[in-house]
């Protein structure tokens, strides 16, 4: 009897640390410098292995986002291949299958818990890329060796790469800010139904804090404004812990402040933390008389591109950030515009009314938590191009298909 409860402990162990790799690298991965990307080909594995899991799903959203895929390649055939569309429309459709694959791939070990184990595991990994993130911070021989083979972005070698990490993002930026605080809440949704234990998120949220602020302020806002909400229920037990962690921030900033050996440590924290905070209400010199500087910028960014007549229809098939073609606005929606017109746009409109239907019409129980962070990555979306990039697509594409196959109760 004990040898079978001992062969059951490690195959449960094998599975966790199975599916952990597997979300890993597939929602964070590494984009080589010779091209290959880690996460796009596990989800290229994965619909491999997990290809006939396509049939148990509902047929509408497979039409409505292989047709985004489709719009995308048109755009690019109608501006002569100029376009970056081709890529999108490629990792729509890569990214459309390795979701698919991996919500099987979690069923099948994890069965109607499938979602919670999921968020358990992006909680883990960003955890993990935290750590990553905070050594990059700390030792630039770390940083520079992952940056060796890592296709990481020309900024990151710019004086903005000394207080700015990008992790194995390659890019960093608000995108990866935001994985992260979706990383952060997840860990509270882990909380809160008894995932994990308050001592483990507190650890982990903490590292994953500390990493958001050598990132992008982004996701230390959505942390910060969010975290409440999600947590609603036990609002006391969270100001409690969420006082405890300040608390512990405080001390772990004492520390380093008062250790001669770690005083190049906190010097560049300040720095980075100074750039966090005033950034995002005023210019890059200080200028105090052009504070929330941000929101002029962005509001300024919100207009219809010129354009020629067909491109309204099937857009240009660049997103704005070519060499030739440069758009002066980063909101994410007009960018989508621009890169894929209006047949796109309607596309993804239907595609998203249809997953908030879908998600509220559920039995899942943490159907309205998604439904909240999807909404968190909409607003992100107003200020840059993130539900189309790295981490954010893989992600939100995985929750739609988990909340679809709790609907359809079709856990075989």
């Amino acid at each position: 009897m004990q040898s079978i409860v001992n062969r059951q402990n490690k195959s449960s162990s094998a599975t966790f640390l199975l599916t952990f790799i597997v979300t890993f690298t597939y929602l964070i991965g590494m984009k080589f410098k010779n091209g290959l990307d880690l996460s796009l080909l596990a989800a290229f594995l994965l619909s491999l292995f997990y290809l006939k899991s396509i049939r148990k799903y509902t047929l509408f959203i497979s039409i409505v986002i292989l047709a985004t895929s489709i719009t995308l390649i048109v755009s690019f055939i109608a501006s002569g291949a100029q376009g970056d569309s081709i890529v999108f429309a490629f990792k729509i459709l890569i990214y459309f299958l390795g979701s698919l694959a991996l919500t099987t791939f979690f069923i099948k070990f994890y069965g109607k818990s499938a979602l919670q184990y999921f968020l358990l595991f992006v909680f883990l990994s960003v955890l993990l890329h935290s750590l990553v993130v905070i050594i990059q911070f700390i030792n630039p021989e770390f940083k520079n060796f992952i940056y060796n083979f890592s296709d990481v972005s020309p900024l990151m070698y710019t004086s903005v790469g000394s207080y700015r990490m990008a992790g194995f993002s390659g890019g960093g930026g608000a995108l990866l800010s935001l994985f992260h605080a979706i990383g952060f809440l997840s860990g509270i949704l882990c909380l809160k139904i008894g995932m994990i234990k308050s001592s483990r998120f507190l650890f982990g949220g903490l590292v994953i804090i500390l990493s958001t602020l050598f990132i992008a302020r982004t996701g230390l806002l959505i942390i910060l404004l969010a975290s409440p909400f999600l947590y609603f229920k036990g609002m006391v037990n969270f100001m409690i812990n969420a006082s405890f962690l300040a608390i512990t921030c405080g001390l772990v900033i004492l520390i380093i402040g008062n250790n001669d050996t770690l005083w190049g440590v906190w010097d560049m924290s300040q720095t980075a933390i100074d750039r966090t905070i005033s950034e995002f209400f005023s210019t890059s010199n200080g200028d105090e008389s052009k504070k929330f500087h941000t929101f002029k910028v962005l509001s300024n960014m919100f207009f219809i591109p010129q354009m020629d007549y067909i491109d309204y229809i099937w857009g240009t098939g660049s997103t704005g950030r070519m060499h030739n073609d440069y758009l002066k606005s980063d909101v994410g929606f007009i960018r989508m515009f621009y890169m894929g017109g209006l047949v796109f746009i309607l596309l993804f409109i239907t595609l998203i009314i249809s997953s908030f239907y879908i998600c509220l019409t559920s039995t899942q129980a943490l159907k309205y938590e998604v439904c909240f962070i999807l909404v968190i990555v909409l607003l992100v979306e107003m200020k840059e191009l993130v539900i189309l990039g790295r981490h954010i697509l893989p992600f939100t594409l995985a929750l739609m298909f988990f909340i679809i196959n709790q609907r359809r109760e079709n856990f075989e």
